[in-house]
């Protein structure tokens, strides 16, 4: 089965703009979108899990990890800034989003082909909204969702909600910034989800309300551990398994 995880190729790590991927002909370009502080490698479990699934279902899957305020190394005023500019927006105002246009350049040059597929992180989650809204209504290309996991709630536009799915610990403070509601005072119409529970989510999209779905997680340890295989509860179940299981709902290919 092809799969490509451009972390292989040095570049990635010294000059990204410098690798792309090497086909056009991939089923699906997942993206995994950081917030702050965040070092390589911080998505690296989730990463494998990701292309694991996809090859069980025999599709080809290139991934790519983007950094729209910076890496580790970069300044956390200066990113806590941006994040917190882009979840303030309100809901069609993408193209003012910093970190937005940053995840919709980086997203063509490193476009593998397929459906686009976004799992945002923190502050990544909100980029990633912004970007993946102007890469399919103003560029062209089909995302198949945006998933945002412990970001801070942002505006989402009434034409993109059925693409949105939100996935928190409600113990996690960052989930507590922002908000869903738009520049008219209209709230986002969610449905809360327990992915640990046998819960069909493509019935609930499949009623045609266009909804965001909300999926609370819950995870041991703090904001930076959804995907940490070393959190195990009681039942012998890790955080990154629990988070997985939320996100793979939503974006596997048999689902429509």
């Amino acid at each position: 089965m092809q799969t490509q995880d451009m972390h292989t190729n040095p570049l990635t790590y010294t000059d990204p703009s410098g690798f792309a991927a090497s086909s056009k002909n991939f089923d699906y370009t997942v993206y995994f979108v950081a917030g702050i502080k965040t070092f390589h490698g911080f998505f690296r479990q989730l990463e494998k899990a990701i292309i694991d699934l996809y090859d069980q279902v025999n599709k080809t899957v290139c991934v790519k990890v983007l950094y729209p305020y910076g890496d580790a190394s970069k300044g956390f005023i200066s990113q806590s800034r941006n994040v917190r500019h882009d979840y303030r927006l309100r809901e069609n105002n993408a193209l003012a989003s910093e970190g937005g246009n940053v995840v919709r350049t980086q997203a063509q040059s490193y476009y593998a082909g397929g459906e686009m597929v976004f799992i945002g992180h923190s502050g990544g989650g909100v980029a990633s909204y912004h970007g993946a809204k102007m890469l399919e209504e103003l560029d062209g290309f089909k995302v198949k969702q945006v998933v945002q996991v412990g970001s801070p709630k942002v505006n989402i536009s009434p034409s993109f909600k059925n693409k949105v799915t939100y996935v928190y610990n409600s113990n996690d403070p960052v989930t507590q910034l922002g908000s869903w509601r738009g520049p008219v005072g209209d709230k986002l119409f969610v449905q809360n989800l327990d992915p640990s529970t046998i819960i069909n989510i493509d019935t609930v999209r499949s009623q045609g309300k266009g909804l965001t779905v909300r999926a609370t997680l819950k995870i041991l340890g703090g904001h930076m551990d959804y995907f940490n295989p070393q959190r195990v509860d009681s039942n012998n179940i890790d955080n990154l398994s629990k988070t997985i299981n939320a996100i793979w709902r939503v974006i596997k290919p048999q689902y429509d």
